[in-house]
């Protein structure tokens, strides 16, 4: 009976040890999350109501500058447009028209291409070699002045077109467009530098326009198309710096986060 009893209280104890064996292991405490920030060395940075609010104001400032951007190269096409139009219109328009004051001048008118005897003729009547024959010098200014008018016409509709490319697809385009209004604004400032020279000077056997001529719808077209040139390099300029002041902003903002 001894023997029996130990053998009882054997077996029960290794039945004992198996069950400690089989037991599932205590599941370690989970720690705050602060302290497990800690543990794995990662700085727990808790926003402030201040810094949500800063963070807030500089999303809405960085919406307002992409609407401003793609406002900018909105006016910057309507006013491509209107400049590439007055060239139209103006190439064929008088430069200079017979002064209202003289009684029997009629409707008498001068374009780049020669003069009318009725500004409401579309056919010239005279051409420019035909009318200032002697005077070779005014002649050669009305040549350039033409093909420099034609010239413009290509610019500024290369340059309302990438406008378009510019607003809708690639922001590359923009360079493309800056290129093409300076040299927009300088094609157009030789033709009407050279009708004003053709206005105001005298030669031996060529009198000034000045004397007879004021100046027409034509010269008040381009010189308006070359206004609205310049005022659009300033309009491709703006994006330019709105984005530098963006990537500054973002930069700081990454600076307070660290």
């Amino acid at each position: 009976m001894r023997v029996h009893t130990q053998r009882q209280q054997t077996s029960l104890c290794q039945d004992s040890t198996l069950f400690r064996s089989h037991t599932p292991p205590t599941l370690a405490p989970r720690l705050p999350p602060r302290q497990l920030c800690r543990a794995i060395s990662t700085p727990c940075a808790i926003a402030s109501p201040a810094h949500l609010r800063l963070t807030s104001l500089t999303f809405v400032c960085r919406e307002i500058r992409k609407m401003a951007f793609k406002l900018a190269l909105v006016v910057y096409v309507v006013l491509q447009f209107l400049a590439f139009f007055s060239l139209l219109v103006g190439i064929p328009l008088d430069m200079f028209r017979i002064d209202p004051s003289i009684r029997f001048g009629g409707r008498v008118c001068v374009t780049l291409w020669g003069a009318k005897p009725d500004c409401r003729n579309v056919k010239v009547g005279i051409d420019v070699d035909t009318r200032w024959r002697y005077c070779p010098t005014r002649v050669k200014r009305f040549h350039v002045a033409q093909a420099f008018a034609v010239i413009s016409v290509f610019v500024y509709g290369a340059a309302f077109l990438f406008g378009l490319f510019l607003l809708w697809c690639c922001s590359a385009f923009r360079w493309v467009c800056l290129a093409l209004n300076i040299v927009g604004i300088g094609t157009v400032c030789v033709v009407w530098v050279l009708m004003v020279k053709v206005y105001n000077t005298e030669g031996e056997k060529c009198l000034a326009l000045r004397r007879d001529y004021v100046f027409g719808a034509g010269f008040g077209l381009f010189l308006f198309a070359w206004v609205l040139d310049i005022i659009d390099i300033f309009f491709l300029l703006l994006p330019l710096e709105a984005k530098q002041d963006s990537e500054s902003t973002k930069s700081d903002e990454y600076r307070e986060q660290e």
